[in-house]
């Protein structure tokens, strides 16, 4: 069986528990030398749309790579339209603004001649009181008004993201203090922001966004090579406006960034309305521009067939020892307290599940926990150098299966895009202890799995930068030094799920249709059932069929209309099932006659039953009693 499958997908897995933990998780880009993620963290609550940060509290956005504290005296939180943070406090007030592709004259631009916050305080708006000062990446300015007084700054990172806040409060030296503290509280990491941009300039490029209102009208095409032409037409005529135009991306959402051959660049916020877009907070309707329509096109949307099923993965057959028997002893109880869910642990003390019979203690200078949802308790050091990932589960009956489980490479691209380790040989079985060492040029890392006389286990990783190898080793070893092995009480619920899911199919059902330009329309269907036997056989359907239609026109003029199929692909498998569990829960293992398996997490909650985190209904089976 595959140990939660493997090192890659755990991974995967484990991106998401960081949101509640004290170190949190972020998930930079590609990068030169060793990956910032195993060397320095953000840390901070990530920004979110509806909360309130008290003063003091440190903010993130994993997506622009920022983190920042909120200064004394004020409380802040996002717009309603979430294009800006707004800083509140008594008698001033703030406007942080933080996006990718940020430069010091958009900057410049932004920090206009007036300041005006009317729309929190109808006397908080100021003049600027004298010119931009530019030093290096920073931008800063002053602003002065009716008893009111203003400090502005923008600072432009090297990774990709920059930083923007104008604070407007009762004296100088009030507003001048609430920046410099947030300015001095900066902290750097990648932006994570390319499925974002990928997302928004697949939205955009090349459509036509049009809007119209009382007599007027704005239509502004967006081509695929990065140019725009924009057209606003009114009761007493009409503007022309052409540029360059791209994506950038914010704290939560993208922005549109039109360059005008002449005059500056305007800055607009995206956000989605069904098919419509929605440009700082007006509604557009879109149209391809690409004229597909005169000429027979390829189907909009073409993608690769979706795979059967987001399983755990697959594992070699194991070249088992029959002999072979654990040196691991069981101790009558464990120590420890019970494993919590969403609860972050912090170093040197023990923790332990009854259910999977295992306790260990976390190491010193170490957080870590669990979302429940997830097959892992993620760690990270205090010094944010590192990631380390621990799998329980039952069913690894012997050190050749859990050796079979760490022999591949890995591949770390949910971390770090193009990024491999390879294993450094066979992994090394001492007893019941498995070893196995991962290398890259930047990175390192090292499994042990700790296989008990039950067939309970428990899996240790620490990935990081290659020059903390040692310390990493450390935090694994002392790990699987702690730990303690029982037998575990999942057994007592073993026996119930093989008798509910005796006879029971688990059905998958997934339909995805494109109505591309010019009436071209595409559209999938997957079907997949997994039939259970009470005699412990299974039967596996997978049915994939798809369907297009392409409009053009033919030599004669005329519209034509063709269709048909991409093609169908059908699959069936036979073989053995049984139901082992880990720290998220179920485990559905299916022996394939070929010898491989496949482990498949079961996740219930009230009316409703996920396989791997896709809802699946549930029901009588035609093929199996």
């Amino acid at each position: 069986m595959a140990f939660a499958s493997h090192l890659a997908r755990a991974v995967a897995l484990a991106a998401p528990l960081f949101l509640f933990t004290a170190a949190p998780w972020a998930q930079p880009a590609a990068r030169i030398g060793a990956p910032a993620l195993l060397q320095a963290g953000l840390e901070g609550d990530e920004i979110a749309k509806d909360k309130e940060y008290a003063a003091g509290t440190r903010i993130k956005s994993t997506r622009l790579g920022i983190s920042f504290k909120v200064p004394e005296g004020f409380k802040a939180s996002m717009l309603e339209a979430g294009n800006a943070m707004v800083f509140k406090g008594a008698k001033q007030y703030g406007v942080l603004v933080m996006r990718t592709g940020l430069t010091v004259a958009d900057a410049k631009a932004m920090f206009a001649q007036e300041m005006d916050f009317s729309f929190l305080d109808e006397n908080a708006w100021a003049e600027r009181s004298g010119a931009h000062t530019v030093s290096g990446s920073t931008v800063t300015c002053d602003y002065e008004g009716d008893g009111v007084f203003g400090r502005a700054q923008a600072t432009i990172g090297d990774k990709g993201a920059g930083w923007a806040l104008c604070v407007l409060s009762t004296s100088a030296a009030k507003a001048k203090a609430a920046v410099s503290t947030v300015a001095e509280s900066l902290a750097w990491a990648a932006p994570d922001s390319a499925k974002d941009l990928e997302f928004w300039r697949g939205q955009l490029s090349g459509q036509s966004l049009k809007t119209e209102a009382k007599g007027e009208a704005l239509t502004c095409a967006l081509a695929k090579d990065g140019t725009y032409q924009m057209l606003y037409t009114h009761s007493e005529g009409e503007y022309r406006e052409a540029g360059n135009w791209r994506v950038e991306i914010g704290p939560l959402y993208g922005f549109l960034v039109l360059q005008a051959k002449e005059g500056e660049a305007k800055t607009l916020y995206l956000t989605l309305d069904g098919n419509q877009i929605v440009v700082d907070g007006t509604k557009y309707t879109r149209t391809a521009i690409d004229g597909s329509a005169k000429t027979p096109a390829a189907p909009e949307g073409k993608e690769a067939a979706p795979t059967e099923s987001n399983d755990q993965g697959k594992i070699r057959k194991a070249q088992a020892d029959p002999n072979w028997k654990s040196d691991v002893k069981e101790v009558e109880k464990l120590e420890g307290e019970e494993i919590q869910v969403n609860v972050v642990v912090a170093g040197e003390k023990r923790l332990k599940t009854d259910f999977l019979g295992v306790s260990f203690v976390v190491p010193a200078g170490i957080k870590g926990g669990t979302d429940g949802k997830t097959p892992v308790f993620a760690m990270r050091p205090e010094d944010q150098r590192g990631l380390g990932l621990l799998m329980l589960q039952t069913g690894l009956n012997t050190a050749a299966m859990a050796a079979a489980t760490l022999h591949e490479d890995q591949d770390l691209g949910d971390l770090e895009k193009g990024v491999v380790l390879k294993p450094d040989g066979d992994a090394k079985i001492e007893g019941g202890k498995v070893t196995q060492d991962y290398t890259h040029e930047t990175y390192t890392a090292r499994a042990v799995i700790l296989v008990g006389p039950s067939g309970n286990s428990i899996g240790v990783t620490f990935i990081g930068a290659k020059g903390d190898k040692d310390k990493l080793r450390g935090y694994v070893d002392s790990i699987i030094k702690s730990v303690q092995m029982t037998k575990p009480k999942a057994e007592e619920k073993r026996g119930d799920l093989i008798k509910q899911l005796g006879g029971k199919v688990l059905h998958i059902y997934r339909y995805k249709a494109v109505n591309g330009a010019s009436g071209n329309s595409s559209s999938w269907e997957t079907k997949i059932w997994y039939h259970l036997g009470s005699d412990g056989s299974y039967y596996y359907q997978y049915k994939f069929e798809s369907d297009h239609y392409v409009k053009g026109v033919d030599g004669g003029g005329n519209e034509t209309h063709n269709g048909g199929a991409w093609g169908g692909n059908n699959r069936e498998e036979k073989g053995t099932w049984r139901i082992e569990f880990n720290i998220a829960g179920i485990l559905l293992v299916l022996k394939a006659e070929n010898g491989a398996e496949t482990v498949h997490q079961i996740r219930q909650e009230p009316g409703k039953v996920f396989l791997n985190n896709e809802e699946v209904s549930v029901g009588k089976s035609d093929k199996k009693n």
